[in-house]
């Protein structure tokens, strides 16, 4: 939907708007770097509805960058997901900062993900980082005006789907009734329809019997 690029020392960060599988939109903020024959890949994920607080977290750890500044970190937790820029000082004196994302499901292990950016990328980071926040939010904007549009005319567009209605959709797909009836049974857009379709297997066990 949107990617950013921005090459800083022998280190490249890719920062991507993406919409995941239930229709909301996440950022992505990867780092690639090669060290002699190897290449160090790092990537922080920040969901929709942590993208707000990760903004301010971002926006505090600049306004506190400086080597005088007694705020050394800036974060929040959301859930099970703890998101914290942590201001540092290299022995070199230089300053740097650590992206840090901690996340646990349940009956999973704990997942955690960092992205160090360096003095001399701070700059550039930030500046791209902040062009992709402003289009995130542009992004979202626009999908809530397509997703109010498309529930003028389909009541059931985006909604979770039920399993009583996976099992009708099931029933109507095999006795042969076209996408666009059951676009109408549902009330769900005909693309959505084809994508449950698929999902669910439909089609092959269809061929097979």
């Amino acid at each position: 939907m949107h990617t950013e690029t921005v090459k800083a020392g022998n280190r490249t960060f890719y920062f991507d708007v993406k919409t995941a599988p239930n229709g909301t939109n996440y950022l992505g903020i990867s780092s690639v770097a090669r060290k002699g024959e190897e290449i160090e890949r790092n990537q922080v994920v920040v969901f929709e509805n942590e993208i707000d607080q990760f903004g301010e977290a971002f926006i505090a750890t600049l306004l506190n960058i400086s080597k005088d500044s007694e705020q050394k970190s800036a974060g929040f937790k959301y859930g099970n997901t703890s998101i914290y820029f942590n201001v540092k000082q290299s022995k070199k004196d230089t300053t740097y900062f650590i992206l840090n994302t901690t996340r646990k499901k349940e009956s999973e292990e704990e997942s955690k993900e960092a992205i160090f950016v360096f003095e001399n990328e701070i700059k550039p980071f930030a500046e791209t980082l902040t062009r992709t926040l402003i289009n995130f939010e542009r992004t979202n904007s626009s999908r809530t005006q397509m997703m109010e549009a498309a529930k003028k005319k389909y009541a059931n567009a985006f909604e979770p789907w039920k399993k009583k209605d996976e099992a009708d959709l099931a029933m109507l797909y095999s006795e042969g009734k076209t996408t666009e009836e059951l676009s109408k049974r549902f009330e769900r857009q005909p693309g959505a329809i084809k994508a449950r379709i698929e999902k669910l297997g439909l089609v092959a066990a269809k061929t097979a019997a």
